[in-house]
């Protein structure tokens, strides 16, 4: 079986840390190498907390998206919209027209969760994952939950 290490870096869960979900000004990298037609790694996308603002009637904090390209150049993307309700986290998926489950931090080992798979047309395909187990990790000094996950 194929496991994947799912590290929530700042995503960890507010109640079992002190503190909440993507907090003013928070940033996350993650690389990125053009779908295989850049080298490992030479690109990356930059997310960062810009605002709490209404979106679609609730209150959510919107995130800015900056694609660094390997040619040099940047690329502002849609930005994600993003807000906390007890141990979880929805995001607004603009196919659906509505908020979806993006973190649950009550998930425990053999759940099953299920997700929208990003970047498809269809309003309707779903992947899931199973929690193999659970850790936890310090990353920046911070102490951060990590989902071993089977999909």
């Amino acid at each position: 079986m194929k496991k994947i290490l799912l590290i929530l870096i700042v995503f960890s869960c507010a109640s079992c840390f002190g503190q909440t979900f993507g907090s003013q000004n928070a940033k996350w990298h993650y690389s990125s190498s053009a779908d295989g037609l850049a080298p490992f790694a030479s690109e990356y996308f930059l997310y960062e907390v810009a605002k709490d603002t209404t979106y679609q009637n609730v209150l959510a904090k919107k995130i800015e998206i900056t694609h660094y390209r390997y040619a040099g150049d940047t690329l502002n993307r849609d930005p994600l919209y993003v807000y906390e309700k007890n141990d979880s986290v929805f995001y607004y998926n603009d196919q659906q027209q509505k908020y979806l489950l993006l973190y649950d931090f009550t998930a425990s080992v053999g759940d099953t969760l299920l997700f929208p798979t990003p970047d498809t047309n269809s309003i309707d395909s779903i992947f899931r994952i199973v929690i193999d187990s659970i850790g936890t990790d310090t990353i920046s000094n911070v102490l951060v939950n990590t989902f071993i996950v089977l999909h």
